[in-house]
């Protein structure tokens, strides 16, 4: 049990320590392509222009959403609408492809201040949240050691007096993995949060 605990916050402490260095430009290797080992094995051709071979899917259950008063596609992403002094979740859903090492996936939901109306992902200042607005997401740390699907419950609090508005947040995933080294890959899904009056 304690050796458990070791490992989990070990492992979180070392995500969290990508994402800052991600953040602050320090690690440059954000999304590493796929060599050429790894596109033969996969069955794809090596060559300019290959996109790396995802290592796990991540996308948004919106049947599951409660406490949001719509939500609907644009080409921006999902928009999430909810009240002043409401709360709402949603499901993200996890699912490991192609491969079959076990992942550890670090998820968090940022913006870019102050105004909040660019969804930038990777390496960028002024990374945070809205004045009002909290989340958590239960869990934030993903151990993926199968092919099931994973669950990650994401709850979004705003305050009475939030300032009403659109804005542009994204849900950033930083996954490790180790073979003979270790490997970081870092994906976000773009969402818009439509706060209207209570």
């Amino acid at each position: 049990m304690e050796r458990s605990i070791i490992l989990y916050t070990s492992l979180a402490v070392i995500l969290a320590i990508s994402v800052i260095l991600i953040s602050s430009n320090i690690y440059s290797g954000i999304i590493r392509p796929a060599n050429k080992v790894q596109l033969k094995s996969y069955g794809l051709e090596s060559g300019k222009g290959v996109t790396p071979v995802p290592k796990y899917r991540i996308y948004i259950d919106t049947k599951s959403a409660t406490g949001f008063i719509n939500i609907k596609k644009t080409s921006e992403g999902l928009k999430f609408v909810i009240r002043q002094g409401d709360t709402g979740s949603v499901k993200i859903v996890l699912k490991r492809l192609y491969n079959e090492k076990t992942l550890w996936i670090l998820l968090r939901l940022y913006g870019i201040g102050p105004n909040y109306n660019k969804n930038i992902t990777g390496i960028y200042k002024n990374q945070s949240l809205p004045n009002g607005l909290t989340y958590a997401l239960n869990p934030s740390l993903v151990r993926i050691s199968s092919d099931k699907e994973y669950i990650v419950t994401l709850i979004i609090s705003t305050d009475p007096d939030i300032k009403t508005g659109v804005y542009k947040l994204n849900i950033e995933a930083t996954s490790i993995y180790y073979d003979s080294r270790a490997h970081i890959e870092s994906t976000s899904i773009s969402i818009i949060l439509e706060i209207i009056p209570k």
